[in-house]
C-alpha cells in the first residue's frame, strides 16, 4: 500500500513513524513534510491547503491511502468528492 500523508508538524511525524511499522505499507510519502519527516521518509512539496494540489499529487503518486493530519476537514471533504482514493482525518477528541 502507497500512503501519502499531508501537513509538516510532529503529529505527523508520529503518524509517519507509526505508520512505518505496518508489514502491509510499500511506500509512505509526506507532503510537505519537514526535516525530521524526511530523513525516515520521501518528502514532496505541495499546497497542504489546496484539494486540488493534493488531488494532483495523490494521482500521480498512485497512492491508495491519503491520510491528513493537519486540522482541515474542509479539505478532506473537497478531497474525497474529487479523487477516487480513500481518506483519513486525524482530528483532536476534546477532553
Amino acid at each position: 500500500m502507497n500512503i501519502l500523508v499531508i501537513g509538516s508538524g510532529a503529529r505527523e511525524h508520529a503518524l509517519v513513524t507509526a505508520l512505518r511499522l505496518d508489514t502491509s505499507v510499500d511506500r509512505i510519502i509526506c507532503a510537505p513534510g519537514n526535516a525530521g519527516i524526511a530523513r525516515d521518509v520521501e518528502t514532496c512539496e505541495v499546497d497542504a491547503t489546496s484539494a486540488q494540489a493534493i488531488g494532483d499529487l495523490a494521482a500521480e503518486l498512485r497512492v491508495d491511502l491519503v491520510v491528513i493530519g493537519m486540522h482541515c476537514c474542509r479539505l478532506a471533504f473537497l478531497l474525497c468528492s474529487h479523487i477516487c482514493v480513500a481518506c483519513y482525518v486525524v482530528v483532536d477528541v476534546p477532553r
